[in-house]
Parts: structure tokens; sequence; C-alpha cells
């Protein structure tokens, strides 16, 4: 399979939503931790939500761009400092994942890519795909969308099926996902394109 990477997660994911309360203390390593919680640490707290005009008023506008940069920046180095090996250690890969999916949810196209590479080959190797692992498989295959549909050219040749109308399962890896997951996951990354597209491209024409 084309971009994926032989590792052994040292402790497994479970949901990866964006939103919700601040991040809680994270879990003992042996225990299972939420990457959900490790993007929220990412955020700005201070901000106030801003309407995205273009995706109306359930949209919020990008956090600020040096923002977005530092998550990103941390995200890198909490990933290379995580390995261990074929493997890595949970707590900095849990804050690694965490850092980058703030960012590309915030617009950073190479943190989008990275993350969802990252944590689909983690996830895919690690174990099978089931039900407990729905939401960090759906959140790495809407990072992928997102980043390949605006021209990102590493996961573009991730994995086949991610450039069409919508995501397409029918080859490996995406046959081994269940369709429901694969259709959650085009349309996770098309309401995000739909409320963010326009701003994160706007920003990458006019970068720091």
């Amino acid at each position: 399979m084309r971009g994926l990477f032989p590792v052994v997660i040292v402790v497994g994911l479970s949901a990866c939503r964006t939103g919700g309360a601040p991040a809680p203390e994270p879990d003992p390593p042996t225990k299972q931790v939420s990457s959900a919680d490790e993007a929220e640490a990412g955020a700005d707290e201070g901000a106030e939500p801003r309407a995205n005009r273009e995706g109306g008023d359930d949209c919020v506008s990008l956090v600020e761009v040096e923002v977005v940069e530092d998550a990103f920046d941390r995200g890198v180095a909490k990933l290379e400092q995580s390995r261990e090996g074929e493997h890595y250690r949970s707590e900095p890969f849990e804050e690694a994942m965490g850092a980058l999916k703030f960012a590309g949810d915030n617009g950073h196209l190479a943190a989008s890519s990275l993350y969802g590479r990252t944590l689909f080959s983690v996830m895919f190797v690690a174990a099978a795909p089931t039900e407990e692992r729905r939401e960090d498989y759906v959140s790495a295959l809407t990072a992928l969308r997102v980043a390949a549909l605006r021209g990102d050219i590493e996961a573009q040749q991730y994995v086949p099926g991610l450039m069409g109308p919508k995501i397409v399962g029918s080859e490996p890896p995406l046959n081994d996902l269940p369709g429901p997951w694969v259709t959650e996951a085009t349309e996770r990354a098309e309401a995000w394109l739909t409320c963010h597209r326009a701003e994160a491209e706007a920003r990458e024409a006019s970068p720091l």
C-alpha cells in the first residue's frame, strides 16, 4: 500500500472529534486515549468564534495564522520525539496528533496531510478497523480527503479513491473499511471545504 510504513503503536487511539470541551489530562500510557482531547490542546482559548461568510453562520473562521503555524511546528517536533525504532511512544505521539489535527482543522495543508497519513497508517497497521476505532479512521480519512482536494501530492498518492466526487472505497486499503465510515469522511471533508477552503487558500496566497 503506497505511503504506509511499518509501525506498531504503543497505545490505541479512540475518537478524533473536533470541538467540544477543553482537553483533559492525558491518560496513563496503558489506557486508550482520545486523540480529540489532544486536538483541543492546540486551540487558542482566548479566541472568539467569528462567522465565515462563505460557509454561513454555522461556520467559524480559522484561528490566527501564527497560532496555526506554531501548532504545526510543535506537532512535527513531537512526532519526531515520539519515534522509538518501529514504535511510537504514546504521550508525545498523542500530543503530535493533537497539534497536527488542530493545525489541519485550521487550514494548514501540510498538517492535514501529515496528520491523515500518519494516523491512518498507525491505525491500519495496529489493528483491524473495529467500531471502537471508527472515529480515528474517519478523522484520518477526512484529513486525507481535504488535503488531496486542496492539492497535496502526498495525500493524493497515499490511497486510491480520494479525488472523485466522493471517496471511493472499492480498492485496498479503503475496501477494508465499512462503507458508512467512508461516506462519513466524505461528508465531513465536504463540510470543511465548504466552510474553510476559500479562507485557507487565501492565507496560502498571502503567507506570513
